[in-house]
């Protein structure tokens, strides 16, 4: 093992460091290197060779920092952009304002003024300006290590104590756009280490620059293979030769990837006790031993779990994204079908597929979503004029937990005040016996349904989702793959389906979609929401058995925005107090409402839920952790 000491000792504010400070251990961890420092451990990669004429030739600790020419540097300005990038309440005791970097502008077009200067000298740093800025550089906001006349880039490590992860990930840059695995273990047994870099603040140009995220392991990575949680699927898979558009569209903006994140097997439905090949993530709500939902359980369980997470991105056809988002007490959203390009994600029934973006903060949504959309789709900013109305379905609500009812009903209340809106109670069935289409003669909606589900869903599942799969595992080892019960299940269920009656699904829900949207909705007359309630917040611990599954049908009401193709958001609004008999004490868990807009209402649906939360005083953020907010809110 190679192990390099230096002794670093951090000087108290208003001292002068000693000329040799030691203590930073450079250490081999498998082909990286990494240091210790204060507790806290760090991969360090090497940038490149760097002498000038200000920098000590001693090692030093020290931080990058992004300038703009003719932009004077304050106090206040440089203890506030340090708060953000080294995340310290006191950032000029960190040992890494030893000297800065500021890159984007040479020393005579910026000018510090003299609290700024003070500070700098009472800590003894030196400072060096370049005047250019960019990734062929290799530079970043953020701590940096001055050594042997290199300049070594640092990235916090941190333990996936959750299990959300299949793999970390390296740093990526443009001058080798392949991703890569990080391959480090973490501090903890059996957990993965995670190397997070600086936060920084984001401006015009880098609207997402300093966040970090996780994509589910359905997204293709450049350089990587798609594992679907499933080891048959993993054995076959080749690497990647591209990157999924959205995924591109946010490393563009500045965001940096981190982890590839856990899901139910195959994109399937699944709860912890029958994951196979890759053991569920944990739930950090109520007493954690709580169900994580699915299939994208590991984006929504990291999001619940780790403050140095700002996003995740999964995916939605049938309510992989919103279950999770429940239990798990975070923001989601799902946009408007074919507002967003899906390339490079592995598709489970394309015709509902959509991407699901995973947040703790409403306020977040909009900047990382508007990453997304197809240059060709213009998602509405601003409200449509017309009257706003809220559609209160009958046939989904209430449900049996009457605390979550409450909840509901009092969010519901705040949202119609915050719009001035109509609240409409209309029951489906209703509805539908009154003004139903010429197409469903004397069926009802549920009849006029039942098989839509199975017979396009799964129809498409089995014959264009994962035939290709299938037949290549064969092939290769001569005996069919491995996949959990569910799976198999659905499978049977749409092997029998024929073209025919795929065909006359697909038409049933378009001429519901079109009827719904004119009658339900309103749409011509009418802004028109709708309010779900996902599910019955019920207890689910991850060591119960799951309930047995029953054939779906086309009345579900997790499938109605895929149906309409409309945008929904997910809202924490709430919790429910139960006795754990995990933790033998009351526990917590998430209560949430789902608000779906209407197709191509994406960016200001995000805004009147947004403003809704503010004017009603409601949270607009969660923490992480066993309870979404504060015993006192």
């Amino acid at each position: 093992m190679l192990l390099l000491r230096f002794f670093w000792q951090v000087a108290p504010l208003g001292t002068v460091p000693p000329k040799f400070a030691p203590v930073p251990q450079l250490i081999q961890c498998g082909q990286r290197l990494c240091l210790e420092l204060n507790e806290h451990r760090f991969v360090v990669l090497p940038l490149q060779k760097f002498t000038h004429a200000d920098l000590r030739p001693n090692t030093s600790l020290f931080t990058v920092l992004t300038v703009q020419p003719d932009t004077p540097i304050s106090r206040v300005w440089l203890e506030s952009t340090l708060r953000i990038v080294l995340e310290s309440d006191q950032p000029f005791k960190s040992p890494f304002t030893e000297g800065f970097f500021f890159i984007g502008a040479s020393a005579s077009e910026i000018e510090i003024d003299q609290e700024a200067r003070d500070i700098i000298q009472q800590r003894n740093a030196w400072k060096v300006f370049l005047a250019r800025e960019g990734p062929e550089q290799g530079f970043a906001h953020g701590p940096h290590l001055y050594y042997n006349e290199t300049i070594w880039r640092l990235l916090r490590l941190y333990d996936d104590t959750a299990g959300s992860f299949m793999t970390a990930l390296a740093p990526w840059n443009q001058a080798q756009p392949n991703f890569q695995t990080l391959r480090l273990l973490g501090n903890q047994y059996q957990t993965l280490a995670v190397a997070v870099p600086a936060r920084a603040p984001r401006t015009d140009l880098w609207p997402l620059r300093g966040l970090r995220f996780a994509v589910k392991d359905a997204y293709r990575l450049q350089g990587l293979k798609t594992s679907l949680c499933n080891f048959a699927y993993l054995n076959i898979s080749s690497t990647s030769d591209t990157t999924a558009m959205i995924v591109r569209n946010m490393v563009a903006a500045g965001a940096s990837v981190v982890a590839m994140t856990k899901l139910s097997s195959m994109i399937g439905k699944e709860e912890p006790t029958e994951a196979t090949d890759y053991h569920a993530p944990f739930n950090p709500r109520g007493d954690g031993y709580q169900s994580p939902a699915g299939s994208s359980s590991g984006s929504a369980a990291s999001i619940a779990t780790y403050d140095w997470l700002d996003f995740a991105i999964g995916t939605d056809t049938t309510g992989s994204g919103r279950r999770p988002a429940l239990v798990n007490g975070i923001f989601q959203m799902r946009p408007t079908y074919a507002a967003v390009l899906l390339d490079g994600i592995v598709p489970v029934f394309k015709p509902w597929d959509a991407p699901a973006l995973f947040s703790r903060d409403v306020r977040l949504l909009k900047p990382v979503i508007s990453t997304w959309y197809n240059a060709e789709v213009s998602p509405a900013h601003t409200a449509s004029h017309k009257p706003p109305v809220i559609v209160y379905p009958l046939d989904y609500l209430p449900v049996d937990n009457k605390v979550q009812m409450q909840l509901i009903d009092s969010f519901l209340a705040d949202l119609a005040r915050s719009l001035d809106a109509v609240i409409r109670r209309v029951s489906i069935t209703s509805l539908w016996d009154e003004t139903r289409p010429e197409e469903a003669g004397q069926q009802s909606v549920q009849e006029y349904l039942q098989d839509t589900y199975v017979n396009t869903n799964f129809h498409d599942y089995y014959y264009y989702s994962t035939d290709e799969f299938r037949k290549t595992y064969q092939e290769r080892y001569h005996k069919r793959p491995y996949v959990v019960p569910f799976i198999d299940w659905k499978w049977e269920l749409g092997r029998p389906v024929t073209q025919a009656q795929r065909d006359e699904g697909m038409h049933r829900l378009e001429v519901y979609k079109k009827w719904f949207l004119d009658s339900a909705m309103q749409q011509a007359t009418s802004e028109a929401y709708l309010i779900m309630p996902i599910s019955n917040v019920v207890v689910n611990y991850r060591d119960a058995p799951p309930a047995p599954v029953a054939r779906p049908n086309g009345f579900d009401p997790l499938i109605l925005s895929p149906i309409l193709g409309a945008p929904d958001i997910v809202v924490p609004i709430g919790e429910y107090e139960y006795d754990s008999r995990v933790s033998g004490r009351k526990e917590y868990l998430p209560v949430a409402v789902d608000v779906m807009g209407l197709p191509g209402s994406d960016l200001h649906l995000i805004d009147i839920v947004q403003h809704s939360l503010e004017m009603s005083n409601r949270p607009t953020a969660v923490n992480t952790g066993s309870r979404m907010f504060n015993a006192d809110t």
